[in-house]
């Protein structure tokens, strides 16, 4: 079977491709949407812990910011 190739996107492109729900997290490599698993195990304790630390660190600095369970991450001046 012959699998075409993807054209490449850009990181607007992929928010706007986004699925509301789905079973699986996507990540943007070189303007390619790669489909990953979502984190569990020794991943989802640790990103669990990490979230309630930092949590615990905006909350007593009163700051207006929250962790959201899923979001977009963008390394800062990748764009």
């Amino acid at each position: 079977m012959i699998q075409a190739l993807q054209q490449p996107i850009t990181f607007d492109e992929l928010g706007e491709w986004l699925p509301e729900i789905s079973k699986c997290c996507y990540e943007l490599h070189r303007s390619v949407i790669v489909e990953m698993p979502k984190p569990r195990g020794k991943h989802s304790k640790v990103s669990g812990n990490l979230a309630y630390e930092v949590g615990s660190v905006i909350c007593q600095a009163n700051l207006p910011y929250l962790i959201p369970k899923d979001c977009m991450i963008v390394r800062f001046g990748f764009i």
